[in-house]
């Protein structure tokens, strides 16, 4: 599992792939620290530290899929899911080596859930599927 300050790192590294942080990507990313226990002041000294941003192409693959399953996952706690959050999902997915689909396929399952623990085994045997190495 990925320590907090490492994910976000990485998604803001993700975020700033296009030249810069939109208002909703950063609302996103501080959502998450928030949840996770980390004051809106640690995440914009992430978000500002360059220094702190991981390399997020030497990832395994089980750290780029539990990446995925963790924002899809933030997406269900607050039963609302918003056209801005899947954008972001699927513009991570690209960036970490999945194909279009995979946010759509984890999420289906994720979300028929009716709790947020769902069986890892079948969310990485879904996710593995559309990955390339070749990213």
């Amino acid at each position: 599992m990925l320590p907090i300050e490492t994910e976000l790192s990485i998604l803001i590294h993700l975020a700033k792939a296009d030249g810069f942080i939109s208002h909703e990507e950063l609302e996103i990313i501080q959502r998450l620290g928030l949840e996770n226990n980390l004051s809106t002041e640690q995440v914009n000294d992430l978000v500002e530290n360059e220094n702190s941003i991981a390399v997020f192409q030497n990832l395994s693959l089980d750290d780029r899929i539990e990446l995925l399953i963790s924002m899809i996952k933030l997406m269900k706690r607050d039963n609302k899911i918003h056209q801005k959050e899947i954008n972001f999902c699927q513009k991570i997915a690209l960036q970490l080596g999945f194909g279009t689909g995979v946010i759509a396929k984890l999420s289906a399952y994720i979300f028929a859930s009716d709790q947020i623990n769902t069986d890892p085994d079948v969310l990485i045997k879904m996710a593995t599927k559309f990955y390339s190495e070749n990213n």
